[in-house]
C-alpha cells in the first residue's frame, strides 16, 4: 500500500529555510536520481517499486521557492529612469541615529548604496496544456536592490559636534584578478505557486523566462509549443479517476500536441532569458551529513531558480 504524507508528518527544511514536504524527501529515498523512475512519479501519484500505479495529488503544488540574479544581470535590470541604481563614491559619510544596532548600521550602509525604486520582476510559465486552460502563468514579484545585492564596504565611525558618523568605503571597481566586488544577488527565498503538475494534461517540460518590467504599455506576443504527453493513464474500476500506470512514461506510446500560447509582456522588459523544467528532472540532488538536503537548480546566465512540489493544504 502507498504510504501517502500527511500535513502532521515531519517536515524538512534547507539551511536557507526552504520547507521541504517529506514526500520529497521520501521520493529521493526512494529513486535517487534515477532517469526510470522519476522523483514527482511519487511525490504527485504516490509510485513505488511494490505498487508503481496511483491517484494524482490535488494538493501538490509546483512552486518557484528562491532565486538569484546574477552580477551580469545588474546593468540589464538598472537601465530605465526610476529603475534603482548605484549611487555611491569611494568615500561617503553619513550619520548613525542614536541606538543603531551594528545590524541596523549595516543595513543603512547598503541601503545608502542606491538610488530609490525597487525592481518588478515577472516570471513568465509557459505550459502547454491539452485542455487550454491557465496555458501561461505570469507571477510577479516586486523587490529591493538591498534584499538582492549586498556591496562589499568597510567603515569607520567618527564623532562630530557630538553627533557620531561613519564614513563608508564601498568597493565597486574591478579586482586584481577579475569580477569586481559586487557579486551575484544573495538567494531570496519565496513562495510562488504555479500549478499542481497533473502530466496527463500538463506538458512534461515547462518554460519559465525571467523579466524585470519598466513599463505599463502591455504588447501582445504568440509562441508556438509542441510536447509529447504521457499516456499511461487508465480509468479506475468503479471509481470515476484515472490513475498512472507506470513510472515516467510507461511503456505506452506518447501523444504530440501542439498549442500556439497568447503571452501579454511590456514595453521596455529587461530579458533575463529562461530556463527548462522537466517533471523528470530531480527535485532533491543530494542529503549531506546531519541531512543537509541540496534541491536541483535551473540557470543561465542571468538568473538562477529553484522549483519544487510543495503542499497547497
Amino acid at each position: 500500500m502507498n504510504k501517502k504524507t500527511t500535513p502532521s508528518e515531519l517536515s524538512y527544511k534547507t539551511r536557507n529555510g526552504i520547507d521541504i514536504d517529506p514526500s520529497v524527501v521520501r521520493a529521493f529515498d526512494l529513486f535517487g536520481l534515477s532517469n526510470e523512475k522519476w522523483q514527482r512519479d511519487h511525490i504527485y501519484y504516490n509510485l513505488t517499486e511494490e505498487n508503481p500505479t496511483g491517484r494524482l495529488n490535488l494538493n501538490m503544488v509546483e512552486t518557484i521557492v528562491s532565486f538569484t540574479i546574477s552580477r551580469a544581470a545588474l546593468s540589464k535590470i538598472s537601465d530605465q529612469t526610476g529603475d534603482p541604481v548605484l549611487a555611491t563614491y569611494p568615500n561617503q559619510t553619513i550619520d548613525i541615529p542614536s541606538g543603531t544596532t551594528t545590524t541596523q548600521l549595516h543595513q543603512i550602509i547598503q541601503k545608502n548604496a542606491w538610488t530609490d525604486g525597487q525592481f518588478e520582476f515577472r516570471f513568465d510559465v509557459l505550459i502547454n496544456n491539452k485542455r487550454g486552460v491557465g496555458s501561461v502563468q505570469q507571477i510577479y514579484y516586486p523587490i529591493t536592490p538591498t534584499d538582492l545585492f549586498h556591496i562589499t564596504n568597510n567603515y569607520t565611525k567618527k564623532i562630530v559636534n557630538g553627533k557620531e558618523q561613519a564614513v563608508i568605503v564601498y568597493f565597486l571597481n574591478d579586482i586584481p584578478r577579475g569580477g569586481t566586488e559586487i557579486r551575484g544577488s544573495q538567494e531570496v527565498v519565496v513562495n510562488l505557486p504555479i500549478i499542481n503538475w497533473d502530466i496527463q494534461t500538463n506538458a512534461p517540460l515547462w518554460k519559465i523566462s525571467l523579466y524585470e518590467t519598466d513599463s505599463q504599455e502591455v504588447i501582445q506576443t504568440k509562441e508556438s509549443v509542441t510536447n509529447e504527453f504521457a499516456t499511461n493513464f487508465g480509468l479506475n474500476v468503479g471509481i470515476e479517476f484515472f490513475i498512472k500506470l507506470g513510472f515516467n512514461f510507461g511503456i505506452s506510446n506518447k501523444e504530440t500536441f501542439t498549442r500556439e500560447l497568447t503571452i501579454n509582456r511590456t514595453a521596455g522588459d529587461d530579458d533575463l532569458g529562461s530556463v527548462f523544467i522537466d517533471f523528470g528532472h530531480p527535485v532533491i540532488r543530494s542529503i549531506g551529513r546531519g541531512g543537509n538536503l541540496t534541491l536541483h537548480e535551473y540557470k543561465n546566465e542571468y538568473f538562477s531558480l529553484k522549483v519544487i512540489p510543495k503542499r497547497a493544504y
